[in-house]
């Protein structure tokens, strides 16, 4: 006779976590990508002026271009839509988690 070796993480659970952490990797990646490229372009307008660190100012000017500018709607969208999966995959894990009491 086997004996158990406990309690089992049901396929579904399983599968749940496995496209979160995913999902989260990837939304980490996107995030930090887009961080550094804001800060990379706020120390070159520090630079322009002859500057070593970026402004306040500087570094909102860099965030209002991010979310204006045209070329970054790709990553823009990108990180939407990361955002949107994440935050449902969050919500379907309270569906499928069993936290009630034994």
């Amino acid at each position: 006779m086997a004996k158990s070796a406990g309690p089992m993480i049901p396929l579904v659970q399983s599968l749940w976590l496995a496209v979160s952490s995913v999902l989260f990797v990837l939304w980490i990646w996107c995030m930090f990508s887009g961080l550094f490229s804001l800060s990379r372009a706020a120390r070159q307008a520090a630079e322009a002026r002859g500057g070593m660190w970026p402004t306040l100012g500087e570094q909102l000017a860099e965030f209002r271009r991010f979310i204006r500018d045209p070329g970054h709607g790709r990553t823009r969208w990108r990180l939407a839509c990361l955002t949107v999966g994440l935050l449902s995959m969050n919500l379907l894990g309270l569906l499928i988690w069993d936290t009630g009491p034994p």
